[in-house]
């Protein structure tokens, strides 16, 4: 059981335990952090803004802060981004049941999908059973990630048949090896409460804090060029993505860095996957294409597009491996 935060002396303040105490674990269970107690203690660095939120490297610790946003903007070219009036935005989605903006509403949806999708990309177990997570209900989320886990070769049939692909067996010997227990998430707490950024100011938002990743973003990488485990690894997510897709009729954005020059590939021009020193990171948790729902929540043909490119680099990096 975790601690009463209220009974905690602030001078014992520790960056992990504070958060694990504010954390937001049950998307029945809302509560507010008080976010005041962390500007006091840490410094935070802009790095980057992405649709949904500013993105902060919290100075004095391997951290990242993630705080949604209430004004929108996006890159439409390398140096030109475009505002978009967020109100306005919003009204329109909203027909659509759809939404960008970090009402609570959308914060516990978005945490609800990252709940699934952490069944399949998420597994941590480490090899001596230890957990470095932490979450009340972490044994439920272990169990299911090692029951997909370890009936990665059983569901090959399923893949073939339903996708039209002709997995190779000799797959069959890296579904079964010590790659099946990659981790492809990033250790994380989701908070909210008041805002650090004065665009949000007067405004209640959703903090995503991560550990920081260092590596290079899936757009910089030369993928016809890669080999050994991280080759494999690269195998490993793919077909955990259409586990995903036929399994929860979800997929996660892969956006690429610019969305209308590299509209054509909306899958290896991607910054939400790193190649680090603990191998392949998938980092945007938050936005998911719910490919059975409406044509707006479904990001209109892109499942189509991105599946296909998920199947094409499959079978290319598998004969590779051959």
């Amino acid at each position: 059981m975790l601690p009463d935060a209220s009974t905690l002396p602030l001078m014992a303040f520790s960056l992990e335990p504070w958060l694990q105490q504010h954390a937001i674990y049950d998307p029945d269970v809302v509560r507010t952090a008080p976010m005041e107690e962390l500007f006091d203690e840490h410094e935070f660095d802009a790095l980057s803004d992405g649709l949904q939120a500013r993105v902060f490297r919290i100075r004095d610790a391997q951290w990242v802060m993630k705080e949604g946003r209430w004004d929108m903007d996006f890159n439409l070219l390398k140096n030109v981004k475009v505002a978009l009036p967020a109100k306005f935005t919003e009204t329109v989605w909203r027909q659509f049941s759809q939404t960008f903006l970090p009402t609570q509403e959308e914060i516990v949806r978005q945490y609800r999908l990252y709940l699934q999708f952490a069944e399949y990309l998420g597994y941590f177990e480490e090899r001596d059973g230890t957990t470095p997570y932490h979450h009340p209900n972490l044994m439920r989320i272990v169990d299911a990630q090692r029951d997909i886990r370890n009936n990665l070769v059983q569901r090959m049939q399923d893949i073939r048949e339903d996708y039209g692909i002709d997995l190779p067996a000799h797959l069959e010997t890296l579904f079964r090896s010590p790659l099946q227990h990659h981790n492809f998430l990033p250790k994380e707490y989701l908070l909210t409460g008041r805002p650090l950024s004065p665009q949000n100011e007067g405004q209640q938002t959703f903090f995503l804090f991560q550990q920081y990743i260092d590596g290079t973003h899936l757009h910089d990488i030369d993928l016809t060029a890669i080999d050994g485990p991280t080759r494999d690894q690269c195998i490993l997510f793919l077909y955990l993505l259409l586990l995903l897709h036929r399994d929860r009729k979800l997929l996660p954005d892969t956006r690429p860095r610019y969305p209308i020059l590299q509209m054509y590939d909306w899958l290896t021009k991607t910054d939400n996957i790193l190649l680090s020193n603990d191998g392949l990171k998938f980092i945007d948790t938050r936005w998911f294409w719910e490919t059975d729902s409406n044509f707006v929540k479904r990001g209109f043909f892109l499942p189509e597009v991105v599946i296909g490119q998920v199947k094409n680099l499959l079978m290319q990096l598998a004969r590779q491996s051959g």
